[in-house]
């Protein structure tokens, strides 16, 4: 054990766990990358944290991330190649990206070969090569071609260090330092230490000298000198044990033994961690770290923590150091002129002596809720059995040790204030008013409601203030009153709000209204403004009010500290997790002296330095962390810090955008907002929320602006890119809807072609209607008109008559058949038939001819088109009529067959027939062929002498 003790500091350090996310408590090593990442080493695999979540490598984890083992011995940063190596003991060193923190680089297979049996214990990079520690000697590793060469053996490198001369230190258990050419890996010299058991815990480099803490103290070389130079440690048993060492950007040593935590600046102090409820960690340090920003890290067994280098506005008090004594809940709280701060709370009277950390309990008996001094420095406590003297750490009646304030011995104060010399005002809580004490006189009176001017609400006293004139104010629950104790006389400013504490700064007086917040009023008592938490204090419910230089207004609350910057118009608000006691205050509980001020609550209290109270104008740095594309065949992992565009498949279910910004400082305060540039709108705030998720996004290419703002409300000042592309699906493609396109217009186009189709077949049907009634009817109509004008010059002659009217009937019947062709309801197979046998019948009757007509169809109601219907008939007319005229037949069949989209007719006679090869075709033949062919059928016509005829139209 050491005497360092003597002097100590008490630092408020963030501790991190496997609660917290770290695969182990054991902490091996901690470093951080060029973009300002931690990677934190440790017994079961390597983490890179970013302030708030911890991405884990180990043997366990998917094959983007996966070590050769647990255990991670070191890690280093090669900045030049974007990687982290890692050493897991066993499978030599792994090189994760920087930039896409995936594994990527492996060595070499002959380098793979030379470690497979090694225990790799420490890696340090120079230019191309990688030194390699391990047990059983130092390898030098091309990281260009992949060469591997032995440079020292039968050595046992324990830790490695690269100097700015590009020298490369190997730290050899029992031996000693070997130093080699970073750029040939020859050895330059060895320095030999023959001590024995000698272990290399840890290195660092500071200037031109480089600490060792080893098993047998801590040795220091000097760089240029390449020799071991004597070490003064001071206190320090000379062979004690250090663990660990670490120089921070300011020259200070920090070092870690058995025992404890210590710092170097001229003079040593032992840091003790002010949250030590567990404090079993600061006994086990092996790593220090020192980030870019000056932050300490410590990697114990116990996990990791995390300290700032800027000097923190906070000191709390809740145990003792030295005990088990806490502070449960602070309700009053006086210091005495800094010789000990004295907290009356809930479960007693407590002296709390700032420089050792030591609490002690004056008295349990009851809850303290006012603690002063008299003008004779004596100290007066208000408890819930009544007002008392604290004397050599006893409570002693106040009416025996001051027999003029015996008629306090039962109250219940509030507030107290020396008003001069001779004059002390004390606030009750009980309904009685105010109590002035004159200490020369040596009397006691009281001012109320009842005997006085003083119209108190219910004569309850919720604060006393004297200003910077010597006026004193008495805050009732909605009244504030000017007094004057010596005259009793008032004025009184009515504000309707419960007033719990006042101050001033040098234009106006501050008012904190409890449920409103902070009133500023010029010194008239004229409301200015009200600051609630609509302008961003941490809570309405405000009680204690300090302020500080004209510059700053700091006000408790029982959600938070909230300080207000008077010339910038900011509010910042402080909580538990900043370093506060806790987040709840109490109301009565706040004093003040020339450098700090004190209020507390649940766990005791805190000093607050509004001096340190700073301002972070530098926003933090913003990276997109990764990418996750959730489809249904699984999820598509993308990490890439430089990422600025990137494909979404067409699959997609959800798509998630993790981001992070490094503030280690104050990650849960740090903000986020975002906008879609193709859309309209401003920002979005998201507040703590570290993430977006996109779902139904429609296809198409988006761009999504991020940024970031501190604590203090500096947000970055460009917005980190990333282009997102939608893909569609395939019935959202281009070509997809251009194939649509393509069969709409092919479907226009083909009833458009239909149309013009049916309109053709509707032109020829009229044209051979035409032409019918051109070629039968015009045709007869005109031998009427010859047949009348024979029958005017032959009258007697009266055969002319008889074939005008045979002419006319002809072509009345003409004309019904056009008008039977044209009629839509009778378009069927079965009309056509019945048309047939309506104009076959009677001729066949008069030659005593047998008709049979025959229909073969799925059903009689099948329609024909028009074409047919005409033509069929017309041929069916002519052949039947020809049968009549020409075969001498005693039978005809006509059969008409529908089926398959497709009409036949068949008409056959019995007649005499006829030779084909020397019968000459008239024009009843020859109209049936064409009519045939207008409906694209064929007609074929058999006959033979005496075998009949036959009329095919297929």
């Amino acid at each position: 054990m050491n005497s360092i003790g003597q002097k100590q500091e008490f630092i408020p350090f963030r501790s991190y766990s496997q609660s917290s996310g770290l695969t182990s408590y054991n902490i091996t090593k901690i470093l951080q990358d060029k973009f300002g990442f931690i990677w934190i080493g440790t017994q079961d695999g390597l983490n890179c944290f970013d302030g708030k979540n911890f991405l884990i490598f180990n043997r366990e984890t998917n094959s983007r991330r996966t070590l050769h083992g647990n255990n991670v011995t070191d890690i280093t940063e090669d900045t030049a190649r974007h990687l982290i190596w890692v050493a897991t003991s066993y499978g030599g060193p792994t090189g994760i990206g920087t930039i896409s923190h995936v594994v990527s680089h492996q060595l070499s297979g002959t380098a793979q070969t030379v470690l497979a049996d090694k225990w790799v214990r420490s890696l340090a990079i120079r230019g191309k090569m990688m030194a390699i520690g391990t047990y059983e000697g130092l390898y030098m590793y091309d990281l260009e071609s992949g060469r591997i060469q032995l440079s020292a053996s039968e050595l046992n490198v324990s830790k490695l260090l690269t100097d700015a001369s590009g020298n490369i230190w190997a730290f050899c258990d029992n031996h000693g330092v070997l130093i080699i050419n970073g750029n040939t890996g020859r050895p330059l010299t060895n320095i030999t230490l023959r001590i024995p058991n000698l272990l290399f815990w840890d290195v660092t480099i500071n200037g031109h000298v480089i600490y060792a803490a080893t098993s047998k103290g801590l040795k220091k070389f000097d760089v240029n000198r390449m020799q071991l130079v004597n070490t003064e440690m001071g206190p320090f048993l000379p062979d004690e044990e250090f663990f660990s060492c670490a120089a921070d950007n300011k020259g200070q040593l920090w070092v870690a033994n058995a025992h404890s935590l210590y710092r170097y600046n001229g003079s040593w102090s032992r840091i003790k961690d002010v949250n030590f409820e567990v404090d079993s960690w600061q006994s086990a340090i092996y790593e220090i770290f020192i980030d870019r920003e000056g932050n300490t890290w410590l990697g114990s067994q116990e996990g990791l923590a995390y300290l700032s280098n800027q000097r923190r506005p906070f000191e709390k008090y809740y145990r003792s150091i030295h005990s088990s004594v806490k502070i449960q809940h602070a309700f009053s709280i006086f210091n005495d002129d800094n010789k000990a701060i004295y907290c009356g709370a809930a479960n007693g009277l407590y002296q709390v002596h700032p420089d050792s950390r030591s609490i002690e309990r004056i008295d349990s008996s009851s809850s303290n809720y006012l603690v002063t001094r008299l003008p004779d420095q004596e100290i007066l406590v208000s408890n819930s059995k009544g007002c008392a003297i604290v004397r050599q750490q006893q409570l002693i009646p106040v009416g025996e040790v001051y027999p003029s304030l015996r008629a306090l011995q039962p109250e219940l104060l509030s507030s107290a204030v020396q008003y001069n010399d001779s004059v002390m005002v004390f606030g009750s809580q009980l309904h009685k008013g105010l109590y002035i004490w004159n200490t020369r006189a040596r009397t006691l009176r009281v001012i109320n409601g009842r005997n006085s001017k003083l119209r108190l609400d219910n004569d309850i006293i919720n604060a006393l203030y004297k200003d910077k004139k010597g006026q004193l104010w008495v805050l009732s629950e909605e009244q504030l009153f000017l007094l004057d104790p010596l005259t009793d006389s008032c004025t009184s400013f009515r504000f309707q709000r419960i007033l719990f504490d006042m101050c001033e700064t040098s234009n106006g007086y501050w008012i904190a209204a409890y449920g409103t917040g902070i009133i500023e009023t010029d010194r008239q008592l004229r409301v200015r403004r009200i600051i609630s938490a609509k302008e961003g204090l941490s809570n309405n419910g405000v009680y204690k009010i300090f302020p500080y230089r004209d510059s700053l207004i700091a006000v408790t609350s029982n959600n938070g500290l909230s300080v207000l910057d008077i010339s910038g118009k900011r509010i910042r608000n402080y909580y538990q997790q900043d370093g506060l006691h806790s987040s709840g205050f109490e109301q009565f509980c706040g004093t003040r002296d020339k450098q700090s001020f004190y209020a507390g609550g649940v766990n005791g209290f805190t000093q607050v330095f509004p001096a340190y109270f700073s301002v972070n104008h530098q926003p933090p740095a913003l990276y997109i962390t990764r990418v996750n594309s959730e489809t249904r065949n699984g999820i598509l992992d993308t990490t890439d810090l430089q990422l600025s565009s990137i494909e979404i498949p067409n699959n997609v279910l959800q798509t998630t955008i993790n981001f992070a910004a490094l503030n280690f400082q104050h990650p849960e305060s740090t903000t986020y907002s975002y906008r879609i540039a193709e859309q309209e709108g401003g920002w979005i705030n998201l507040g703590s929320q570290h993430f977006l998720n996109f779902t139904g996004m429609q296809p198409g290419k988006y761009t999504l602006l991020l940024r970031a703002a501190n604590e203090d409300g500096y947000w970055t000042p460009e917005p980190v890119r990333l282009t997102l592309i939608f893909l569609p699906k395939w019935y959202q493609t281009n070509w997809f809807k251009g194939m649509i396109l393509l069969m709409i217009g092919g479907i226009f186009y083909a009833l458009y072609r239909y149309r013009l189709a049916q309109l053709k077949k509707q032109v020829a049907i009229r044209t051979g209607i035409a032409s019918d009634l051109h070629d039968d009817l015009g045709s007869t109509l005109n031998s009427v008109k010859v047949l009348t004008h024979l029958a005017k010059r032959e009258p007697e002659q009266p055969e002319h008559l008889n074939q005008i009217e045979n002419a006319i009937t002809q072509a009345a019947a003409g004309l019904r058949d056009l008008i039977w062709v044209l009629d839509d309801a009778q378009d069927t197979i079965y009309e056509l038939s019945e048309r047939i046998r309506k104009f076959a019948l009677p001729l066949t009757n008069a030659h005593h001819i047998q008709l049979e007509c025959i229909i073969t169809a799925e059903s009689n109601d099948l329609p024909i088109s028009k074409t047919q219907k005409r033509n069929l008939y017309l041929i069916a007319k002519e052949a039947i009529n020809n049968s009549i005229k020409y075969a001498d037949c005693d039978r005809i069949q006509v059969v008409l067959r529908q089926g398959n989209k497709s009409v036949s007719l068949r008409i056959e006679d019995n007649g005499k027939g006829f030779e084909m090869t020397s019968v000459q075709r008239g024009n009843g033949l020859r109209n049936i062929v064409q009519r045939a062919k207008q409906m694209n059928t064929h007609a074929d016509i058999y006959s033979k002498p005496g075998e009949g005829t036959i009329i095919h139209i297929v």
